[in-house]
């Protein structure tokens, strides 16, 4: 096997508890319930929030994925996030699991570019220290916040009632 594919079948990091399960398929229910609004919050909220933030843009501005494409980035985050509320997304086959895998795949790749121009000191491609690591824990972390929170707070703005147990289980998916 190849080492793509030794990637894509190794699924240790996907292995849950009957209870986190039952957390999930809570959330993805949560989610597709709310769908519509959900993707809108995710569109005026947590994708508008991200694409604010100096640091973490810079990598879209590095890649040209936000300038010259806009609408593929926002298309792209808008599948992720459906795939990961799949409801089985979390199965053998669920494309939740691909569509992580795939993300991890892609930063360490663009990460790895990065690093590479800058050591090459390829003309227009260095990257600044002031910037921190691309793609770093703390940009990602907030990533995962707007697709949580934000969500959460569009939702109660746009006037859904929710329960707290849903908000905990759809919190504790991302």
């Amino acid at each position: 096997k190849s080492l793509i594919d030794k990637y894509f079948n190794d699924q240790k990091y996907f292995q849950f508890t009957p209870e986190e399960k039952a957390s999930l398929e809570r959330a993805s229910v949560f989610f597709n319930i709310h769908m519509t609004e959900s993707t809108l919050a995710l569109a005026v909220r947590s994708l508008l929030k991200q694409y604010a933030a100096f640091k973490s843009t810079n990598v879209l501005t590095y890649t040209k994925l936000l300038p010259k494409y806009p609408y593929r980035r926002i298309i792209a985050t808008m599948q992720f996030v459906m795939d990961v509320m799949d409801p089985k997304a979390f199965e053998p086959d669920g494309y939740g699991i691909r569509s992580i895998q795939k993300l991890r795949l892609v930063h360490a790749l663009i990460r790895n570019r990065i690093e590479v121009n800058t050591l090459k000191k390829v003309p227009g491609m260095e990257w600044k220290d002031e910037w921190g690591k691309p793609i770093n824990q703390q940009d990602m972390i907030f990533a995962v916040h707007t697709f949580s929170m934000e969500v959460i707070h569009g939702l109660k703005a746009s006037g859904e009632k929710l329960d707290p147990a849903d908000i905990q289980n759809y919190y504790h998916a991302w």
